[in-house]
């Protein structure tokens, strides 16, 4: 009887345990990783391919955008600063938008109001 007992509670303590586990550990992407980047007058895809090396985000965009991304000339300098510090500082100033999905950030152009 004490033996039943005691593998019950055990049971309990492992069910408990592999539940809490997972909540501890997960962290948001957005968070987990930081970026050092030192980059004078490139263009962005040049900095997207220098984030993409750091970090396990994956960029996805509209072939529209590609022009854009190719032709439109950045300087950027950040030292351990997280996804969403970073792109502010390389889109705001131009027509792309952005949203961090998990590990995907989607690019596309902004939409004006009028």
């Amino acid at each position: 009887m004490q033996q039943n007992y005691r593998n019950k509670i055990m049971l309990r303590y492992c069910i408990l345990i592999c539940l809490l586990v997972p909540i501890s550990t997960q962290t948001t992407y957005a968070q987990a990783n930081t970026i050092s980047l030192n980059l004078k007058d490139v263009p962005i895809t040049e900095v997207i391919e220098a984030i993409k090396k750091q970090t396990t985000y994956r960029f996805s965009y509209d072939v529209e955008l590609e022009t854009i991304l190719k032709e439109k000339k950045v300087t950027i300098r950040v030292k351990r600063q997280f996804i969403v510090q970073i792109l502010p500082v390389l889109f705001d100033t131009t027509d792309i938008a952005y949203k961090v999905v998990d590990d995907n950030i989607l690019l596309s152009k902004k939409k004006f109001r009028s």
